[in-house]
């Protein structure tokens, strides 16, 4: 599990969901994708946190670890809660679209899951009413 302490000071957990008896070399994964939120979800999180699950068949090779992408950039605001599940923190409200990469120990990918387009909606700070 790699762990890195971004600018603001939040702590990136990069997941291991298990560690498989198979070397990296000789990995392959048959199963690589987002089992929640599920495609097009409209999620409410006024914090703007909501986690993300995946899944990995077979488990995830030593070294091997998970980086969540959203809308084509590497999230760094990210917090492990258990195996296969990433906690995105303070995501702006607006439709995004969500992917899982798994990485080597060289920053390597190894695996894409597919793409999830999610809505979060967030409560507005101060609207007026009329």
């Amino acid at each position: 599990m790699k762990k890195i302490i971004t600018a603001l000071g939040f702590v990136l957990m990069l997941v291991s969901t298990g560690v498989s008896a198979q070397t990296p070399e000789m990995v392959v994964y048959t199963v690589f994708s987002i089992t929640e939120p599920s495609e097009n979800s409209a999620i409410r999180a006024n914090a703007g946190n909501f986690s993300i699950e995946f899944e990995v068949k077979p488990g995830l090779a030593k070294g091997h670890s998970i980086e969540v992408f959203m809308d084509g950039l590497r999230y760094r605001l990210v917090r492990r809660s258990q195996q296969g599940v990433m906690i995105l923190i303070n995501v702006d409200r607006g439709t995004h679209e969500i992917y899982g990469v798994i990485v080597d120990e060289s920053d390597i990918e190894v695996a894409r899951s597919e793409m999830v387009t999610v809505h979060l909606q967030r409560a507005a700070v101060g609207q007026i009413s009329p």
